[in-house]
């Protein structure tokens, strides 16, 4: 809904994100103990609301997993069919959407799974290469794109204004 002013968007975005780092920066320095915000709710809260929290965290961190790998398979599908190969819809999907079972969900999930399970020393090294290989799509992708750009395309900056901006960084 940003249009070209969704770099507007990125920018808002990335202050609240530094909003909430400074929090946690904040609690870090108050409370320095691992356990993140179940700590932080144990100490300031108690018991109670710190397994609540616990628990609702969990079922982010899955939920989110899900999310994840489930949209991780709509790039990878769309990879191999450019090289010509298909996987059978069944084998790319939920139950609830007609399939079996989401497989290169439930692949990359073992795989990252296995890798975290390596230890922190070699996933770190696997992360650590996994973003330089990112920071290369990220640079060639600008080499490549700046070549393209039409400033013409950046008339008005905003078109749907500043609830699209808002609308952009939420």
């Amino acid at each position: 809904d940003a249009g070209p002013a969704v770099i507007f968007s990125f920018i808002l975005a990335a202050i609240i994100c530094g909003f909430i780092a400074l929090c946690y920066a904040e609690i870090a320095s108050t409370l320095p103990a691992s356990g993140s915000v179940y700590t932080y709710s144990y100490a300031t809260i108690g018991e109670f609301v710190a397994h609540l929290v616990g628990w609702s965290l969990l079922l982010i961190y899955i939920v989110a997993t899900a999310a994840v790998a489930a949209g991780w398979t709509g790039y990878f599908h769309n990879l191999i069919k450019g090289f010509g190969l298909e996987i059978p819809k069944a084998l790319v999907t939920i139950p609830s959407h007609g399939g079996i079972v989401n497989l290169p969900a439930v692949i990359i999930t073992l795989i990252l799974a296995w890798m975290l399970s390596r230890g922190t020393r070699e996933s770190k090294r696997i992360n650590n290469t996994m973003v330089l290989i990112k920071i290369g799509m990220i640079l060639l992708f600008i080499t490549v794109g700046i070549f393209y750009v039409k400033p013409m395309n950046w008339i008005p900056i905003a078109p749907y204004g500043l609830s699209g901006v808002f609308t952009g960084g939420a």
